[in-house]
């Protein structure tokens, strides 16, 4: 393997000997080819500045940046925060079916009288419901309680949404197809 070398002075004058002002504070630098030294010329003629100037440059940027950073420091600040990052992603599944749960039981509450075996007393359809059903298109049982928030396997939210269908459909207000319900104009 061939090295080639460069001398780089903080002048900014390779292949010259340094001034008496710089002796002791000079380095020499090999490259393994002279594609390196190449690429390190380029990227200093990118930059405006001579090479050593470059070069003195991105030392001290790299050790700024990692000022007191380890390698083991950083591995581990990373393997902590992944662990912390799966705690929050379990914690944010077990609370979006915790919420789901709670609006499940929410429309379950305000939609009780449609799960009475016998329309009897008081209630009103849910807004939310009529609303979705009024945007157009027709809509599967399953896909309405996914749009309203509630669990589709709940039997309750699903005997509530049937009840309310069929009642709004004995009024002339939906329609029942294959496909699914639709809001009539």
């Amino acid at each position: 393997m061939q090295l080639t070398s460069i001398f780089i002075y903080f002048v900014g004058l390779p292949w010259t000997m340094p001034n008496e002002d710089y002796k002791g504070r000079h380095m020499d630098v090999y490259f393994p080819s002279e594609k390196f030294l190449e690429k390190w010329k380029a990227r200093a003629k990118a930059a405006k500045l001579p090479l050593s100037s470059w070069v003195f440059e991105t030392v001290e940027h790299a050790i700024d940046d990692s000022a007191g950073t380890s390698a083991r420091e950083i591995v581990q600040e990373n393997s902590s925060m992944r662990d912390e990052a799966r705690k929050l992603r379990q914690e944010n599944e077990h609370l979006q079916k915790l919420m789901e749960s709670y609006k499940t039981e929410a429309f379950n509450l305000r939609n009780r009288i449609f799960l009475q075996r016998e329309l009897s007393g008081s209630g009103e359809f849910d807004s939310q419901l009529c609303a979705i059903l009024r945007t157009g298109g027709v809509w599967t049982t399953q896909d309405l309680l996914k749009e309203l928030g509630v669990d589709v396997k709940d039997v309750d939210a699903l005997q509530a949404v049937g009840r309310q269908l069929q009642v709004l459909q004995d009024l002339g207000v939906v329609q029942s197809g294959v496909k699914g319900w639709r809001w009539l104009p």
